[in-house]
């Protein structure tokens, strides 16, 4: 199993998700209790992997009980500027630095019950690069459901500011198909049982896009590292 740093304590907060998030309809799945006696860094907020509890849903968007995993992170990786934003990635991430298109790429696990880890990409294509939509779009329809359900109706997005900013996010759980070609391409072959969660952020000097994904569990929580990783990201000023 993983070899974690000083761990942490997520801060039980609300998440505005539907009640019908494929992220809140996660097998529950456990692993090595760490120990109780955590420090949580000041600032951080609960992630968009809850495990929900009751809730009531509305036409747009409900509050949700965050309940944290036992497996513990912190942010204490390389910090990383890109396109005028200051990011601190997970130090329990593997660290792959630049690949091609991708401006930074960690990958996580896997955790016990999966073959394969988790990964994030982060991609940027300058101050020009068209509408941040037409990516997302692209990536919603990289996933697929049974009986022919049209992904749209899967894909649970909402958006947040962080530092003056907006984060556009989107989460997915069904079979993932890397796509073959375009700035995200992956040569594997489908992929049931995953998440994908992409985060659009409108930084200083153009858009930044986030991709994680993953199997259900270790993305679950590598999710939870990833999203505090998102709500504190700061303009490079």
């Amino acid at each position: 199993m993983t070899n974690f740093m000083k761990p942490v304590r997520l801060i039980a907060t609300a998440l505005l998700i539907p009640a019908w998030s494929p992220i809140a309809c996660s097998s529950e799945k456990t692993a090595e209790k760490p120990d109780a006696n955590r420090n949580q860094p000041p600032g951080v907020t609960a992630p968009d992997s809850a495990v929900p509890g009751s809730a009531s849903r509305d036409t747009k968007t409900i509050n949700i009980e965050y309940k944290p995993s036992d497996i513990p992170f912190d942010l204490n990786g390389a910090p990383v500027s890109i396109a005028g934003v200051m990011f601190n990635p997970a130090s329990q991430w593997q660290d792959l630095g630049m690949s091609g298109e991708k401006q930074a790429f960690y990958k996580y696990g896997p955790l016990p019950g999966d073959s394969v880890g988790a990964e994030m990409a982060v991609y940027y294509f300058g101050e020009d690069a068209g509408a941040w939509e037409d990516r997302m779009e692209r990536w919603i329809n990289q996933m697929s459901y049974p009986n022919g359900r049209d992904p749209h109706g899967a894909a649970i997005r909402h958006d947040r500011q962080v530092d003056g900013m907006t984060a556009h996010v989107l989460s997915m759980l069904g079979t993932y198909n890397p796509p073959a070609e375009g700035f995200d391409r992956e040569d594997a072959p489908s992929r049931s049982d995953h998440r994908l969660v992409g985060v659009v952020v409108e930084a200083p000097k153009g858009y930044l896009y986030f991709k994680l994904t993953g199997p259900e569990y270790t993305s679950r929580i590598m999710i939870e590292a990833f999203m505090n990783m998102i709500y504190i990201v700061k303009q490079d000023r």
